[in-house]
């Protein structure tokens, strides 16, 4: 019996994920996902933010990339905090 690749957690409408799963062009890496309301710009910020730099940095100091999760909720449009 072959065994299955983990896959990436899927993203609920208007949530933003990233996680630690399989991308059919490259393997295993960081795999952001986003729900209905939230754009690909946001997921590839994501992305971006955890770079070479991050990654290595956090590989030094002894942290298991792989066991990364991380997920954010949009505000609902009456919960908007005014800006300063």
């Amino acid at each position: 019996m072959k065994a299955r690749k983990q896959r990436y957690k899927r993203a609920k409408p208007g949530e933003l994920c990233l996680s630690w799963g399989w991308h059919p062009h490259e393997g295993y890496d960081f795999v952001a996902d986003h729900g209905e309301g939230v754009n690909r710009a946001s997921a590839n910020y994501l992305l971006n933010v955890l770079n070479d730099d991050v990654r290595t940095e956090l590989e030094r100091r002894g942290f298991d990339l792989s066991t990364l999760k991380f997920s954010i909720m949009k505000k609902a449009p009456g919960d908007q905090a005014p800006r300063s």
